[in-house]
């Protein structure tokens, strides 16, 4: 997928994906990569929200189940009057995400993960690397989530500034995780 446009989910809503790239895709109010989508395996990176005057939700996807995911360099524009998080209630499975950025105009709320409610589930993930106004902002309104399985500190990426994400060995990630959560 790539390229969309759209009210919510820029990229797909209601589908399932596995093994594909996101990119691209903007979205105005729910989901600027992802909206109620199933995915495996897959890459959503550079997806954008904006071009609305209220509050917007999950710049990479909103309400969603993802397995193995990279979620990153995902961004709220300035022109968006609150955000809430580049994964927004959503259930993530041996993910990253990392480099996404909140700069919308006031009302931030988290650059990496947001929840509201039960939904939102973290397995064996690392957030970590995301900026709200330039400021680390992993994870907002988690309340509930079992976060033991998973890394906020600085997970020891082989060279995140040129896009890999692979952990060095020495990385305090390795095998941090719980093989019940293990999919595939």
């Amino acid at each position: 997928a790539g390229s969309g446009n759209s009210g919510d989910g820029g990229g797909a809503a209601y589908a399932r994906l596995e093994n594909c790239t996101v990119t691209g895709c903007k979205a105005h109010s729910d989901g600027g990569a992802l909206r109620w989508c199933d995915a495996e395996g897959c890459v959503i990176k550079g997806n954008s929200m904006g071009g609305n005057s209220s509050y917007a939700r999950g710049c990479a996807t909103v309400y969603g189940t993802l397995v193995n995911c990279l979620i990153a360099d995902n961004e709220f524009e300035s022109t968006v009057v609150g955000g809430s998080g580049a994964v927004y209630q959503s259930k993530l499975y041996g993910c990253t995400v990392t480099g996404n950025r909140n700069n919308a105009s006031s009302d931030r709320y988290g650059a990496g993960v947001y929840g509201e409610s039960s939904y939102l589930k973290l397995f064996n993930t690392i957030v970590y690397g995301n900026l709200s106004d330039g400021q680390p902002d992993e994870l907002q309104n988690v309340d509930g989530a079992d976060l033991a399985t998973c890394c906020t500190n600085d997970p020891s990426f082989v060279n995140a500034a040129a896009g890999d994400y692979r952990l060095l060995p020495t990385s305090v990630c390795h095998n941090a995780g719980k093989n019940s959560y293990v999919s595939g």
